[in-house]
């Protein structure tokens, strides 16, 4: 099969993660793929051909049998050039009004959220990130255009020379002989709620410490929430590193407090090397993972926060639980199979 994927740039995020796992999977089981981005920008490496495009030029998207676009830009180029012959998919990667408008504002949002919409009117298939999502969606689009898949991640286990880097000393003095190192990796906005762990921490004891690493807009903002809530000794902004799953066995608990998520590559990276994970009462958490895997709480309850730190930290087997689970329904396999199975459906 030869599959065009088309994406934004070569920036290792959320899209284009997902968009690097399937091209390494489809082309680990033989089938043809071809990469076409738009910024200059980002180090995701392919093993494919990549091909830097503008708006304008043309694809020969009669060649290839399926092609799928990730994020409005990619999405607006097949709207303008899509020709017969091909199956056009669109992967459906957050859910839209609601996280458009926590980013632009409440018009702003809903502008950008209405174009989205535009830019996928001509695709064939609509592909959402969970069961919640289909849903979600199915109150803008035709429900016979929708359908899931689960994501995975692609992880290098070896984390080879990552205990030389800079960011690894540092949390490493940071979290001490007897620390018990709370951490996060992510984006820095506001709807990711990290305050809420600022605010968990008044109630756990002194040697529980807070790792953010990545970087974001309301990276200062959410600086001055950790020093207005008094804990910001114990919390170090370590800043955006590559790969940043590497410095996952570093963490005691892993912590995803979010307003809204898609489907966090994150928390996958997290069940991978078995870590204890503590995530905010999101459907998508309850829908792939049970209590017995991961701890919930209710969303902007600091109090529950710190309570379930607590009880998951004296739970030895449920990261390896939480393993079992990514191996059951998440593992690159699984991810496979589902989107051939997409791929080839009439």
């Amino acid at each position: 099969m030869r599959i065009a994927y088309i994406i934004p740039s070569l920036v290792a995020n959320g899209p284009c993660i997902v968009a690097h796992d399937l091209v390494e999977v489809m082309t680990q089981h033989g089938n043809d793929c071809e990469v076409f981005y738009f910024d200059e920008k980002g180090t995701l490496h392919f093993p494919c051909p990549v091909h830097h495009i503008s708006m304008n030029d043309k694809i020969d998207l009669e060649s290839f049998d399926v092609v799928h676009s990730h994020e409005f830009r990619p999405n607006l180029y097949v709207l303008f050039h899509k020709v017969a012959g091909p199956k056009y998919v669109c992967t459906l990667h957050n859910y839209l009004f609601r996280d458009y408008r926590s980013t632009y504002g409440w018009m702003k949002g809903k502008v950008w959220a209405c174009l989205f919409l535009l830019s996928i009117a001509r695709h064939d298939c609509c592909v959402a990130l969970s069961k919640d999502m289909m849903r979600y969606y199915e109150h803008f689009l035709h429900k016979e255009k929708l359908t899931y898949a689960y994501n995975t991640r692609m992880i290098d286990d070896t984390c080879g020379g990552v205990e030389d880097s800079d960011i690894y000393k540092r949390i490493v003095d940071f979290k001490g002989e007897n620390g018990k190192l709370l951490g996060t990796n992510c984006r820095i906005l506001k709807r990711k709620n990290l305050n809420l762990v600022f605010k968990a921490m008044t109630l756990l004891p002194n040697n529980y410490r807070f790792v953010i690493v990545g970087d974001g807009p309301d990276k200062e903002l959410v600086k001055r929430q950790a020093v207005e809530a008094g804990v910001s000794d114990r919390v170090l902004f370590a800043g955006r590193c590559e790969d940043a799953y590497k410095l996952l066995p570093l963490y005691d608990v892993f912590v995803i407090p979010s307003e809204t998520e898609g489907f966090p590559l994150s928390l996958l990276e997290a069940a991978y090397f078995e870590r204890k994970c503590v995530c905010s009462d999101l459907e998508i958490f309850k829908e792939c993972f049970t209590e017995d895997e991961v701890k919930i709480f209710r969303l902007y309850d600091f109090r529950e926060l710190a309570l379930k730190i607590k009880e998951i930290s004296v739970d030895a087997n449920i990261g390896k639980r939480l393993r079992k689970k990514y191996d059951e329904a998440y593992s690159m396999d699984c991810f496979y199979k589902r989107y051939m199975e997409i791929y080839q459906q009439k």
